[in-house]
């Protein structure tokens, strides 16, 4: 956790192996999306996903877009997106 502008803020890490199918990583993506969009009292946090290879960032950066698209407002954004050396 970090603290900017004396709000605390939250950081949450997912780690994708890279022998994860491609549903399992819209599966994650959707269960970030729908746990931060229930509810509107709840503390926001920023999610940072840590890819394996190019491939699998491209697949999320993607994945994150359309759901941006198809929802309208929304409170998840691609914060980070870091591809394992």
């Amino acid at each position: 956790m970090y603290e900017l502008n004396n709000n605390l803020k939250n950081i949450v890490c997912a780690l994708f192996n890279k022998k994860i199918p491609r549903y399992a990583i819209r599966g994650r993506i959707k269960k970030y999306k729908e746990y931060f969009e229930k509810d509107t009292d709840q503390q926001l946090a920023d999610v940072v996903f840590i890819c394996p290879n190019d491939q699998i960032l491209d697949y999320v950066e993607r994945h994150i877009e359309k759901l941006i698209q198809e929802g309208g407002e929304s409170k998840i954004e691609p914060l980070d997106l870091i591809k394992e050396d």
